[in-house]
């Protein structure tokens, strides 16, 4: 599935990308949480496939958002969709420091 998906992490800053999710939702979506060493090893091609399906199942998603704990394996993923223009901004879930790796949707052909 990943293929579908190309990282933007790199086309701005992390406090650009930070600042920016404020405008979009995860709609309480609980973060999906795995242990990055474990799901990297046993399952190289497949660790996110949880995350990509999230995203494939939610309306209007336009991020896939991969967040770190400092100083430990643990990881999560959430999606992020457009919310409305009358609704407040929202604090992303987790603090900055934490954010790890934005990718966004890209169908292939």
């Amino acid at each position: 599935m990943s293929f579908n998906f190309t990282d933007v992490s790199n086309r701005r800053s992390q406090d650009e990308h930070y600042s920016a999710l404020s405008k979009y939702v995860t709609n309480n979506a609980t973060p999906i949480l795995f242990k990055y060493d474990e799901s990297f090893v046993s399952h190289p091609l497949t660790w996110n496939d949880g995350c990509y399906t999230r995203f494939l199942q939610i309306t209007n998603a336009q991020y896939l958002v991969y967040w770190m704990k400092i100083n430990t394996d643990t990881m999560y993923c959430e999606v992020y969709s457009r919310q409305s223009g009358l609704a407040p901004q929202v604090n992303p879930t987790f603090e900055q420091s934490m954010l790890l790796h934005v990718e966004m949707h890209v169908p292939r052909c």
